[in-house]
């Protein structure tokens, strides 16, 4: 167990130094991301304007406001797992990866834990520090632990997804398209768009099902004080059933890629 400790230490730190070679690209996306939230926010305010009234779906203007802001905050812990997978499959990497003593899956998850915990430190927290200033939610530790647990759980279980998705590479040249369209999916459902509860109610049934919705609409719902304790003990039993379901997918597509590998190549 120590031994596996250090390995996965040891590959966070290397995973790490490589990550930080781009710290100037990290620092100018705080701008650029912020940039979302000001189109956002010119937009709502001309729908509010047209619309004459001041709430729209339980939202007033300036709640919608602080919703792009936080929402544009989280975007930047997403997982990007799918193009790392199918980048080291094209790349003929897998087979260096499964002879080092982690394997291909773990070294990917840690590769990308690293990525996101430097975009979270370097954007998310910055931009969410601006809205904290600029909006003065109510947090509260409780509200801050929520915040992060669900991020927790929102990265596992979109890294399984992306896992599973990115093996799709292992038996056709080129799925680019397939993640850019589920990227877009998940961005759509997950709230950056537009509010889950904007949604027609037959949508929203069906969308409240799937687990997009932990990406970045309930961590912004949390910040904003619109989810109590008890809805968030409800969420985390739902994020812990996707949780076993995308670990069992992902188990059994990985078991079945297995068996295309062998010394020869892919």
């Amino acid at each position: 167990m120590d031994l596996r400790i250090q390995q996965l230490n040891a590959h966070f730190m290397i995973s790490l130094k490589s990550t930080m070679a781009y710290f100037s690209d990290f620092v100018l996306r705080i701008f650029f991301q912020l940039t979302e939230p000001i189109i956002f926010a010119l937009l709502w305010t001309a729908v509010y304007a047209a619309s004459g009234t001041s709430t729209i779906a339980g939202m007033s203007l300036t709640s919608m406001y602080e919703y792009y802001f936080v929402v544009a905050a989280f975007a930047y812990s997403y997982s990007w797992l799918g193009w790392e997978v199918s980048e080291a499959v094209s790349e003929g990497r897998v087979l260096g990866y499964m002879l080092r003593p982690l394997g291909f899956p773990t070294a990917m998850f840690v590769e990308s834990l690293v990525f996101a915990t430097v975009r979270t430190a370097l954007t998310t927290l910055p931009i969410l520090a601006l809205a904290t200033l600029l909006f003065h939610p109510a947090l509260s530790l409780a509200s801050i632990l929520m915040i992060m647990l669900i991020m927790i759980m929102s990265f596992s279980i979109m890294s399984l997804f992306w896992f599973t998705l990115g093996c799709m590479a292992f038996y056709v040249t080129e799925i680019g398209g397939v993640i850019m369209f589920f990227t877009f999916t998940n961005m759509m459902l997950g709230g950056t768009v537009i509010p889950l509860q904007m949604f027609p109610d037959m949508v929203q049934k069906a969308v409240f099902l799937l687990p997009f919705q932990l990406l970045f609409y309930v961590p912004a719902r949390i910040f904003s004080g619109a989810i109590n304790t008890a809805q968030f003990l409800g969420i985390v039993e739902f994020a812990i059933a996707w949780l076993i379901i995308m670990g069992m997918f992902a188990f059994l597509v990985w078991d079945r890629v297995k068996r295309k590998i062998n010394v020869f190549g892919i």
